[in-house]
């Protein structure tokens, strides 16, 4: 037997033990910091042990040991870990969490770059030179220090925390459940296997009331753990669509365009939201990053020959095999939680059992208004999740065959950008990559000769991309049928497009104008310097085939706004996609002004000086607004990643004289670029501006606002009020999520049928209950009191519209 034949044996066997102990984590019943972290290294683990099993190692290749990098980013990430324990354990308070955090991010980011140094045989410490390395630096700043400070914002956070809540208290990552209303088929699943998944590993306590149990001394902040995904994909997107940017055009062009996304508004704001957007457009910002740098490297053969060792096992080290084992590392998880349905160590049920789903709210059983907790019968029985898994694994086998195939540099690369999109297209939907397909395509027709070589690399690409979403949809409809399939794809996938659906814009102007106007918030307060950045197509039509990826990103930008805008159901985020293309367009432009002649040509000098009065345009409607708007423009911030766009403006805040200040020192600095002798320090000082203003919106604007706009405060109070007794508050007419979170889904819930909280108040005063708390709209006190009656319970409120806007808590007591 040759030493390669047994290598791969040594593989195979360490792949299936890995692959087991990952199934075991799914199934064990229990807790601890060290269970999320184990089933990564187990994943990773399996991947790289079958990536072995598929790959032949090239001939007289230098061999490099990474044994020590690995450790060393493993031991980064334990750091960061860790400082998320105790963020949300609630010790440290806002402060010091944000301050331990960063910094451990920061440290994950040297040591990361590190790594890509090694890879790459530059030499130690080079990374510091590195203009991305920096622009990384500036995003974990801005981003970091007060993400997990504020409470959820309701509905959209969380809706998505509520569900990834359930997931880890009942133990069925997959079908999603929340709350009151039964299975959640409105969104796919990636973004609330994130939240779960660091739910656990930094031991927030997800069962039915314990959301906020912290330390003895302060509440529980799982918002850090709910929140670090995402912030973590923005940073990684970011970074992904700011290389292939700088692949092109220099690495002055790609610290712009880095620094510029991480700094708009919308990239900013929901770069601190635990929504479905971020993952969708970071995935699309990474995948479009990894097309341009194929875009840009040559259609030569790969290098010469290198291989890595780790702990014993080696692969060669070329982007193939990153690219098989990225895609086997994302798709064994799903194998793993699918097989777990069938086999493992679940409580009352032998190793091997059929699939059971239940419904129902983890330890909420009989509680008023509730779901009951029923086995529901599986649609298709006979189609076993395991025997699925086994079905995926096999196709599996066939795309690792086809990506081991990706010879050239440049076709792993475009295997990659499909890879990546497989996140946002598993988080939000098509949109996912139906943007990368028409770039794709669009390069075929400039790039004639390498065409053929292109569109293969795709296909392949767009095959390990369906091996990797599918799985769930598929899972979700044998399990639950037609209601499944209906409801998500034909209702809220196909229909927001055909159909108005749960969009709050009555009376509003929803044509193309609609995100236009929209576009000018969120690009803020680098909206001037937009119609320089699109102003370049006739030039680009001249220059198409060695300009492609400016080329591909303005096939992005027009692509998403052509999308949105003929999509009926309108909310205000949905633009959202058109910010990194024209984020990292503004980059290019502004690392080329004062490069040339061309550069101060009357008509490009009139495209900034437009610039500078919309970017004046809207900062006045930022701070002055218009009647009849709430907050008299402050919202329209807030309204980038909100649900309900009439709702009041607290009267206690008021942040008017810093949006004027920073409106005028981005308009004043956009109309400076238009004159050579001062453009570099106006380009300077519009950088420093939109720093400050996103860590003004962070840090000050974003965590002044969400008490009025979540319910963490109420639920806080509630808890110090129920110390001493064990009893659910009563949620009343309240479908806003924040509630079910927050207590746990612990709640009598009271909703639509206001006839059924007198028998149940009743109920509770007979048994001895005195005082009960219950959690509804401010606007909704007076109808509780007409509920109630001439029942003998007193209404006594125990929060106020300055601390909390929208929502107030209540104490219910018995009249003697």
């Amino acid at each position: 037997m040759s030493a390669d034949l047994r290598s791969r044996g040594l593989s195979a066997l360490v792949a299936s033990i890995a692959f087991v102990l990952l199934v075991a984590a799914f199934t064990v019943p229990v807790r601890g910091a060290l269970a999320a972290p184990a089933a990564v290294v187990c994943a990773v683990v399996c991947a790289l042990a079958v990536v072995r099993v598929f790959v032949v190692l090239p001939e007289g290749a230098v061999s490099v040991d990474v044994r020590s990098v690995v450790v060393l980013v493993g031991a980064a990430c334990v750091g960061l870990q860790v400082s998320l324990v105790l963020a949300v354990s609630g010790r440290l308070g806002p402060v010091g969490a944000g301050a331990l955090v960063t910094l451990a991010s920061l440290g994950v980011v040297a040591v990361l770059f590190h790594a890509r140094d090694l890879a790459c045989g530059r030499r130690r410490g080079a990374f510091v030179r590195d203009p991305l390395f920096f622009g990384t630096v500036l995003h974990v700043l801005v981003l970091v220090p007060m993400l997990g400070a504020f409470s959820l914002v309701d509905p959209w956070e969380t809706h998505y925390g509520e569900v990834a809540r359930e997931m880890v208290a009942r133990r069925d990552p997959l079908s999603p459940f929340w709350a009151n209303e039964g299975f959640f088929r409105t969104k796919p699943v990636m973004e609330m296997w994130l939240q779960a998944a660091f739910f656990r590993a930094t031991e927030v306590d997800c069962a039915s009331g314990n959301m906020l149990r912290g330390s003895a001394s302060a509440a529980a902040a799982p918002e850090w753990a709910a929140r670090a995904p995402n912030a973590a994909l923005a940073i990684v997107g970011g970074l992904m669509l700011a290389a292939g940017v700088a692949r092109a055009y220099g690495r002055r062009a790609g610290f712009f365009a880095q620094v510029i996304l991480a700094t708009t508004a919308h990239y900013a704001l929901l770069g601190h939201q635990s929504t479905t957007d971020m993952p969708l457009v970071a995935s699309i910002s990474a995948s479009f990053g990894a097309l341009s740098v194929a875009i840009t490297r040559a259609s030569s053969a790969a290098p010469a020959p290198r291989t890595v060792r780790l702990f014993g096992v080696e692969l060669p080290a070329a982007p193939r095999t990153a690219l098989m084992v990225l895609f086997v590392a994302l798709l064994v998880p799903e194998l793993a939680l699918l097989v777990s349905r069938n086999v493992g160590f679940e409580p009352g049920l032998a190793l091997v059992h059929a699939d059971r789903v239940v419904s129902g709210s983890a330890g909420n059983e009989g509680l008023l208004g509730q779901v009951p907790h029923l086995v529901t019968r599986v649609a298709y029985p006979r189609a076993a999740p395991a025997l699925q898994a086994l079905v995926w694994a096999g196709l599996a086998g066939v795309v690792l065959v086809w990506l081991r195939g990706l010879e050239r540099p440049r076709e792993a690369w475009v295997g990659l950008a499909f890879v990546a999109a497989s996140v946002g297209t598993l988080a939000k939907g098509p949109a996912g990559f139906v943007f990368l397909v028409l770039a794709v395509l669009v390069l075929a027709v400039v790039e004639r000769k390498a065409a053929p070589a292109l569109l293969g690399a795709a296909f392949v690409g767009a095959a390990a991309l369906a091996v990797l979403v599918l799985p769930w949809f598929c899972a979700m409809h044998l399990r639950h049928g037609r209601a499944f399939t209906d409801e998500l794809v034909m209702r809220h996938m196909i229909g927001r497009t055909l159909e108005h659906l749960h969009d709050t814009n009555q009376g509003e102007d929803t044509s193309a104008r609609y995100y236009l106007w929209q576009l000018g918030y969120g690009l803020f307060p680098w909206v001037g310097m937009a119609p320089l950045a699109l102003s370049g197509p006739g030039s680009l039509v001249r220059s198409w085939r060695r300009d492609a990826v400016r080329l591909v990103l303005l096939v992005w930008a027009f692509a998403a706004f052509t999308l949105v805008t003929v999509m009926k159901t309108k909310f205000h985020h949905y633009v959202f996609p058109v910010v990194p293309p024209v984020a990292a367009l503004v980059g290019i432009e502004l690392s080329r002004l004062g490069r040339g002649p061309a550069e101060r040509s009357a008509p490009r000098t009139w495209f900034v000086v437009l610039g500078a009065a919309i970017t004046l345009g809207v900062g006045l409607d930022l701070v002055a607004g218009s009647p009849g708007i709430p907050g008299r423009g402050q919202a329209r911030l807030l309204h980038l990643f909100t649900y309900l766009y009439t709702r009041s403006w607290p009267e206690t805040l008021d942040f008017r004289a810093p949006l004027a200040l920073f409106s005028a020192l981005a308009a004043l600095s956009t109309l400076a670029v238009a004159w050579e002798k001062v453009r570099r320090v106006a380009a300077l000082v519009l950088v420093g501006t939109s720093l400050a203003f996103s860590v003004f919106v962070l840090d000050v604007y974003l965590v002044r606002t969400a008490p009025h706009w979540g319910q963490r405060g109420l639920f806080v109070r509630a808890n110090a009020e129920n110390a001493e007794r064990d009893e659910p508050v009563i949620a009343f007419q309240m479908n806003w999520k924040g509630e079910n979170f927050y207590a746990g889904n612990r709640l009598a819930i009271v909703l639509n049928d206001s006839a059924r909280l007198p028998p149940y108040l009743e109920g509770r005063r007979k048994l001895g209950r005195t005082e009960l708390l219950a959690v509804c709209e401010h606007g909704r006190v007076a109808e509780l009191r007409a509920v109630l009656g001439a029942a003998p319970w007193d209404i006594v409120p125990l929060t106020t519209p300055a601390e909390n806007d929208k929502f107030v808590l209540v104490r219910l007591r018995a009249r003697r």
